[in-house]
C-alpha cells in the first residue's frame, strides 16, 4: 500500500512522493515496505515503508513511515536503556560487509535515541567502535515518521548487504516486528539471509535487491 502522507517539517515532497530532506540530489536511492513477521501480526499498521538515500562522504539517509492509528502505538515519553531501545518501539538497520560474518547494527528510537552495536559473528558482539547516526522523529495523528543519518565506516569496504527492520510496540505492550524479508520460523533480524539490499558505493553508487548472482 502506498502511504499517501504530506511530508512533515524538514521533508520535501516532490510530486506525489515524499523524498527525505537533503542539501544534494542523492546518488542512489530506493524505497520498499516492511512486512511484520506472520507470528507477530498488527492490525493497526496500514503500511510501514522506508527510503534509504545514499549521499556523498558514505552516509546513508534513512526515513521509515509508519501509517495506522498512531494513537495504539507506544511511544516512549522518557529517555530509555540505550542498550534495549530495540525493547520498544525501534527502527533498526543492519549493515554488512559482503566476504564477512561481522555485521553493524544501529538502532532509532522516537525518543530520538540511538544506539550502535557491532558483532563479529551471529549474535557475537564486540566493542562498538564506530559512529553511529542521528535520530529525528516526528508522531502525526496518523502516521509516525523518523529520518536518520548513518555514516557507512571504510572498513566495511565498498559493497555492502543492509536489512532496514522494525519493532513496533501498542500500546498493551505486544511487539510486532517487521522486515523486508523473515526467513525464518520466528523473528530474527541478526539473520543473514534477512539482508536483502546491496548497496555498492564507488564512482556510480547504487542500491539494489540482493540475488545470489549479486556480489
Amino acid at each position: 500500500m502506498a502511504l499517501g502522507l504530506s511530508a512533515p517539517r524538514g521533508i520535501r515532497a516532490s510530486g506525489a512522493a515524499c523524498r527525505l530532506s537533503c542539501p544534494m540530489t542523492p546518488l542512489a536511492s530506493v524505497r520498499r515496505t516492511l512486512r511484520p513477521h506472520p507470528q507477530t501480526p498488527c492490525a493497526w499498521v496500514e503500511a510501514l515503508g522506508v527510503e534509504i538515500e545514499v549521499q556523498e562522504r558514505r552516509t546513508l539517509a534513512i526515513r521509515y513511515r509508519v501509517a495506522g492509528d498512531t494513537a495504539r502505538l507506544r511511544i516512549p515519553d522518557a529517555r530509555l536503556d540505550s542498550e534495549r531501545l530495540w525493547a520498544h518501539t525501534c527502527f533498526e538497520l543492519f549493515m554488512a560487509p559482503v566476504a564477512a560474518e561481522r555485521y553493524l547494527e544501529h538502532n532509532f528510537s522516537p525518543t530520538g535515541q540511538s544506539a550502535q552495536f557491532a558483532f563479529a559473528s551471529y549474535r557475537r558482539r564486540t566493542a562498538s567502535a564506530f559512529a553511529g547516526g542521528r535520530a529525528r522523529p516526528r508522531v502525526e495523528p496518523m502516521a509516525l515518521w523518523l529520518e536518520a543519518r548513518v555514516p557507512i565506516p571504510v572498513d566495511l569496504g565498498d559493497v555492502v548487504r543492509l536489512s532496514p527492520t522494525a519493532v513496533l510496540e501498542d500500546t498493551a505492550s505486544t511487539l510486532s516486528y517487521w522486515a523486508m524479508r523473515h526467513p525464518g520460523d520466528r523473528p530474527d533480524f541478526h539473520d543473514r539471509r534477512g539482508f536483502v539490499l546491496a548497496l555498492t558505493l564507488g564512482p556510480s553508487p547504487s542500491i539494489v535487491d540482493a540475488t545470489a548472482e549479486s556480489p
